[in-house]
């Protein structure tokens, strides 16, 4: 999150009001954990203490099942299915990022099915796909064992902000996922991605300018 505003003590920012006791004078941008002030201090919210204590210490990790910000990066094989086995014998939770690589891109409807999997994670979020950009909508998507939790605690999962639930995104995904299946568009993107490769590596493979040709069915870098 990264924001500027005004250089009173009141900034309306989800970082301030919900985490400090006391918002810093002239604070001016807000970014992850950190305040900035006017005269270019750098402040540590008072709430990260509060935060790791809550989920606890270590490098906690969503998982992209194909990355994207460094390219089309496929995990190794066998990589995910080891560690949904690892998270099962910890009792961690397997939470996997298909925003950009989901909803049939990859020539299935979810990545994380070309991987073998034992079982499905946990928690998925998607987004881009849901709705073919004619809606701005994303979605996470849980397990029974993730909803048996929530039903034996509070017994109920709330949502309360004013951009979420919105009925034109999701009419708009629900049209857009009627095409998909009623096209047979996932079966389509895996044909076509088969002769992608083919084409690119036969006329590109050799190239001097050229190191690498990486794909995931249509995603391509």
């Amino acid at each position: 999150m990264s924001l500027v505003h005004s250089t009173t003590n009141t900034v309306s920012s989800n970082v301030f009001h919900r985490r400090l006791n006391h918002e810093p004078l002239y604070a001016v941008r807000a970014e992850g954990n950190y305040i900035y002030t006017k005269d270019g201090r750098k402040l540590l919210d008072g709430g990260v203490g509060s935060g790791v204590t809550t989920i606890g210490y270590g490098n906690k990790r969503v998982a992209e099942v194909v990355g994207s910000t460094s390219g089309c990066t496929p995990a190794v094989p066998g990589y995910f299915n080891a560690m949904r086995e690892v998270c099962d014998r910890h009792g961690v939770l397997f939470v996997l990022d298909e925003i950009m690589c989901g909803i049939g891109r990859t020539g299935k409807m979810h990545a994380w099915q070309w991987e073998n999997l034992s079982s499905p994670p946990d928690i998925q979020v998607n987004g881009k796909g849901l709705a073919g950009g004619y809606a701005p909508i994303g979605a996470v998507l849980v397990s029974a064992k993730v909803v048996d939790t929530l039903s034996a605690g509070s017994g109920e999962f709330n949502n309360i902000y004013s951009y979420q639930l919105h009925p034109v995104a999701c009419r708009a995904t629900l049209e857009v996922l009627k095409v998909i299946k009623e096209d047979a568009l996932v079966e389509q993107c895996h044909q076509r991605g088969i002769f992608l490769e083919k084409l690119l590596k036969t006329q590109l493979g050799d190239h001097p300018h050229i190191g690498d040709i990486r794909l995931a069915n249509i995603i391509l870098f």
